[in-house]
């Protein structure tokens, strides 16, 4: 990803799809964050679930980053 070589804060969110993703991207979106979808099925205990990791990026004007992650339990 290019957008992330001028990025100052890189968020990694893994979502469990539904009708609030989009509004998420979009209020994402209109603070000015870019945000990339990474869709994947996988296995869980209650059965296969389609996930998204969002990737959000806001730029800023270091070279430096903070990564910053969250993780949905299922």
């Amino acid at each position: 990803m290019s957008a992330m070589s001028d990025s100052s804060v890189l968020l990694v969110l893994t979502n469990v799809p539904d009708r609030d993703t989009a509004d998420k991207i979009a209020r994402m979106e209109a603070a000015g964050i870019s945000v990339a979808e990474q869709p994947w099925d996988d296995e869980t205990p209650i059965g296969r679930i389609h996930f998204v990791n969002l990737i959000a990026t806001i730029p800023g004007a270091s070279k430096d980053r903070i990564v910053v992650g969250g993780h949905y339990d299922t």
